[in-house]
């Protein structure tokens, strides 16, 4: 607001003119300001107590208080993460962000809702290919991806594998099990559970 700070105050280097910022300054700000500061939007897409296109946050604000929808706030944290990788990448639009393939990973707990929430928000960000991954499993590929050359020696066939995921606003646990057919291994998930 302009009694916060000057508008010249809050410039962004790639020239958006979002009523909004996001990333550290926005946080950092925000704790001066907690009645303007959303947090936790992701918690927000999976709270079907509310609707989450509903322009709903900061949670308990007053009605002076400008208020975006949870998807609005995922889609402006994704925007931000798109226009620093693109200021990043320089003038070779070909590495942008929106010309990639992105993986979004989300929480195993979330539903079908709150998932096409997030991708609704990833085309708001202007992210066409998105690809949603849960957290847990992308945990499990980086373990695997470190143990590329000797993860048969920590898993054998048969054995189970649980991932616990213990976030700021979710708790999730997934089970893989390790399968062999015909003389192939492969990982399958059995069961995702909070």
């Amino acid at each position: 607001a302009e009694y916060d700070m000057r508008k010249e105050e809050v410039v962004s280097h790639w020239g958006g003119a979002e009523p909004y910022f996001a990333g550290v300054f926005a946080r950092d700000h925000g704790a001066s300001v907690p009645s303007r500061l959303v947090a936790s939007a992701k918690s927000w897409l999976v709270h079907d107590q509310v609707d989450r296109r509903a322009r709903i946050l900061p949670w308990g604000a007053g009605k002076e208080i400008r208020k975006v929808s949870p998807v609005e706030a995922s889609a402006a944290y994704l925007m931000h993460i798109r226009n620093v990788w693109n200021r990043l990448r320089g003038e070779d639009e070909d590495l942008w962000l929106e010309n990639q393939l992105v993986v979004l990973t989300v929480p195993a707990s979330f539903d079908e809702v709150a998932r096409e929430l997030t991708l609704e928000a990833a085309r708001q960000a202007g992210l066409p290919k998105v690809i949603l991954l849960e957290e847990p499993v992308a945990v499990f590929y980086s373990w695997l991806n470190r143990h590329e050359t000797d993860w048969q020696k920590h898993v054998k066939p048969g054995e189970l594998v649980l991932v616990c995921d213990v976030g700021g606003g979710t708790t999730d646990f997934t089970l893989i099990i390790l399968t062999e057919s015909r003389g192939l291994l492969r990982f399958e998930r059995m069961a995702v559970g909070n």
